[in-house]
């Protein structure tokens, strides 16, 4: 009973426009990467080593006129010359030659910090309060199959939307470099870690970085569904959401002030930046993001279920 109604649910998500309007963006942002891909291909530096052996000079040349050896901008400058150095020591290139490239550079950054949040949006926030406004919803809780089992399927509905959009930026993203870059190899090494670096095949990575984002995902759907849950107006509930990715972005500014806001989830999206070091909060690791990630993902589904299951204005 719960596959067919998970299945419904996916029908349902497929056959709204706002669907479409989702791989359409996704679509634009992948010719927005063929055309980089393209302005690019004659940027290829083939020496890379003398560049890098000039930014560990600067580095060294800075930190030379630096007194204070404890603070955070010394300790994240000797932090980049090591890494910078293990390339060096380890033949490690940087920039991954090829498609691969830029199937790596998804992800992490812009797409997954902003863009892909708010397509969640788009696919998650009205999931219950559309259903509510339309009256539709009250034929449902009516059902034999009951509101744990109805709220369940919406939400895993939703995830596995959310994911399948991840993954065909993804694809899209490396199907559309291949003109103009080449294949690459899948085997290239890649520097991982943020204090004690390591090199681990690009297609290790990937998966680490998928894995991660789909973490992410899942966090999103699980805060999205419970908007959805409190309010029956979708003109709220899509806002709100809009709202919370929005007001992510502009506590992250504030994050070196405000130590604790490290623990706010819409600050730790960006979660395959742990494995290169470029994430941006301070005083954070992967663990704590995770931990943070999860937390909010078991709280946001525990009030979910609890209101679904009690509140009768949702009838």
């Amino acid at each position: 009973m719960v596959s067919g109604a998970i299945k419904n649910e996916l029908e349902k998500l497929y056959y709204k426009r706002r669907i479409h309007v989702v791989i359409g963006i996704v679509l634009v942002f992948a010719v927005l990467m063929m055309v980089i891909n393209y302005v690019d291909k004659n940027e290829k530096i083939e020496d890379w080593k003398t560049p890098i052996e000039s930014q560990v000079t600067e580095i060294n040349r800075y930190l030379d006129t630096q007194l204070d050896k404890k603070s955070k901008e010394y300790k994240d400058m000797v932090n980049q010359r090591e890494k910078l150095e293990y390339h060096l020591t380890h033949n490690i290139n940087p920039e991954v030659d090829g498609a691969v490239g830029a199937a790596i550079s998804g992800v992490t950054g812009m797409f997954i910090k902003i863009i892909l949040p708010i397509l969640i949006v788009i696919i998650t926030a009205d999931i219950l309060s559309g259903e509510a406004s339309n009256g539709t919803l009250k034929s449902l809780l009516v059902s034999p199959m009951g509101r744990k089992r109805l709220l369940f399927s919406k939400w895993i509905a939703a995830t596995l939307i959310s994911i399948g959009v991840m993954l065909l930026s993804d694809f899209l993203t490396y199907l559309t470099a291949i003109p103009f870059s080449g294949l690459g190899n899948w085997n290239d090494l890649v520097v991982v870690g943020q204090e004690d670096f390591s090199g681990i095949q690009v297609w290790k990575y990937m998966i680490q970085g998928l894995l991660l984002n789909t973490l992410m995902i899942v966090t999103l759907t699980s805060v999205f569904l419970l908007v959805s849950v409190l309010f029956q107006s979708i003109a709220i509930s899509i806002s709100l959401s809009i709202c919370i990715v929005v007001f992510g972005g502009i506590l992250a500014s504030l994050q070196n002030k405000i130590d604790q806001l490290k623990y706010f989830f819409m600050l730790n999206l960006d979660l395959g930046a742990h494995l290169t070091g470029q994430f941006d909060l301070q005083n954070t690791s992967l663990t704590i993001s995770s931990v943070v990630m999860l937390v909010t993902l078991i709280v946001a589904l525990g009030l979910s279920f609890s209101i679904f299951t009690k509140k009768d204005l949702l009838v």
